[in-house]
């Protein structure tokens, strides 16, 4: 889950209006996924709103729900990485002080890839799930009144 929680604030930092779905390969995993969340919520609610999906439709996370997969996008009025700082020093330092390295580093070399499908798989998953679910009414209504 750090590794998770590293990438998107990384991939928040460059695409700040970027929607994340995420979603397990099993229901096991979708699940642990869950878990992680609900660990931290409230430090995750403090630059992210989080959703999660359920009969076909986006509800604000709930930490005992089962949910299909998730639907995450970094707040306007996020305090990044001021929170992320503190979120990492209080609940992973131990971690981050054994590996030595930066969990992400983000290796301009790769911004090559920025419109090559590395994935098409995963991305047809994605696309299906907004086919069937569509993005939360929330969000595409304060997008076109932005």
């Amino acid at each position: 889950m750090t590794t998770v929680v590293a990438t998107v604030c990384a991939f928040t930092d460059k695409y700040p209006d970027a929607w994340i779905y995420a979603t397990g390969s099993t229901k096991a995993r979708t699940r642990l996924y869950r878990m992680g969340i609900a660990k931290f919520i409230s430090e995750v609610e403090a630059d992210f709103e989080v959703l999660g999906e359920r009969n076909d439709d986006w509800e604000p996370f709930v930490s005992d729900v089962d949910y299909e997969g998730f639907l995450v996008r970094r707040r306007k009025e996020s305090f990044l990485p001021l929170t992320i700082t503190i979120w990492f020093k209080m609940k992973i330092t131990k971690e981050l002080k054994k590996r030595k390295t930066p969990i992400v580093k983000i290796d301009k070399s790769l911004n090559k890839y920025d419109s090559i499908v590395l994935f098409p798989d995963k991305q047809e998953k994605a696309n299906e799930m907004l086919r069937r679910v569509g993005l939360p009414k929330q969000w595409t209504n304060e997008r076109i009144h932005n």
